[in-house]
Formats: C-alpha cells, structure tokens, sequence
C-alpha cells in the first residue's frame, strides 16, 4: 500500500487508495478493525492497573 507516515504522531498520514482495488481496501479495512480491538485491549489492561494501583493506595 502507498501509505504516508507522520513518524512525529507515530500515525498514517494519507493513504493513496486509487491503486488499490476494493477487495485489498476491504482487507485493509478488516486489518484495521483488528488492530482498534487489540489496541482498545491494551487501554483497558492499562486502565484496570491504574485503578487496581489507585484502589491500592487509597
């Protein structure tokens, strides 16, 4: 994929979709999906510990 980086924001910055057909969208999509669940995982084990250490202290 012709994918741009902003390595500052660690983020995608453009991606040129006009070489890609739908199904390899579609799978960049369906990758994408996958990683907000791995990500919104990782979040809710930091949080728990920030809670869990909070509970702990107080």
């Amino acid at each position: 994929m012709n994918l741009k980086f902003d390595l500052a924001k660690k983020t995608i910055k453009e991606l040129n979709s006009d070489d890609f057909s739908a199904e390899d969208l579609n799978s960049y999509i369906f990758e994408l999906n996958n990683d907000l669940i791995r990500v919104n995982k990782e979040i809710k084990k930091k949080l728990d510990a920030i809670y869990q250490a909070d509970s702990f202290f107080n």
